[in-house]
C-alpha cells in the first residue's frame, strides 16, 4: 500500500456519507464514525445491530468484491429518513447473482449455517427489516425501521 489511501468522511446531522480505500482498517474506522453517528442521534440501542450488519457488508466488499484490492473504494451511507434508517455499501466490483447466493443461504439445514459464503443474509435478516442487491449486485441497501 502507498499513501494514496482514502478515507473521506461527511456527516450531517442525518447523514454520514465515508468514501474509503478497500482495506480492512478501514472498516474499524468506519465502525467508529458508525457508533458516534448513532449516539449523537440518541439512536445507541440500534448500535449493534447496524454495526454488525455494516461490518459484514463492508468485509465482502473488501475481501469478495475487491479481493483485498485497497485501490478500490467503497461508498458507505447511512441515512436517518422517515423513521428508518437506510444503509448503503457500494463496492467497484463486479457484482455478483446474490439471488442465486441467498438461495443457497438457510437456517433449515446445520449445512446452510456452517457455510464459508452466505451467512451475511442471515445477518441481514435479523437486524434489518429490508435489504437488497441492485441488479448487478454491487450495492446494497438495507432499511432498519427505527420509528417506534
Amino acid at each position: 500500500m502507498d499513501e494514496n489511501l482514502t478515507f473521506d468522511v461527511k456527516r450531517e446531522k442525518d447523514h454520514l456519507d465515508i468514501v474509503m480505500s478497500s482495506t480492512m482498517d478501514y472498516i474499524d474506522q468506519a465502525d467508529s464514525q458508525v457508533k458516534t453517528f448513532l449516539k449523537d442521534n440518541d439512536l445507541e440501542r440500534y448500535s449493534f445491530a447496524v454495526r454488525v450488519v455494516m461490518r459484514e457488508g463492508l468485509t465482502n466488499s473488501v475481501r469478495h468484491a475487491h479481493g483485498h484490492d485497497w485501490k478500490k473504494l467503497i461508498l458507505f451511507q447511512l441515512a436517518l429518513n422517515s423513521g428508518k434508517l437506510i444503509m448503503t455499501i457500494e463496492d467497484q466490483g463486479q457484482g455478483f447473482n446474490w439471488r442465486a447466493a441467498v438461495a443457497k443461504a438457510t437456517r433449515e439445514t446445520p449445512e446452510g449455517l456452517l457455510r464459508d459464503h452466505g451467512r451475511g443474509f442471515l445477518i441481514m435478516d435479523d437486524y434489518f427489516d429490508t435489504w437488497m442487491y441492485n441488479e448487478k449486485g454491487n450495492i446494497l441497501t438495507l432499511e432498519k425501521n427505527i420509528s417506534s
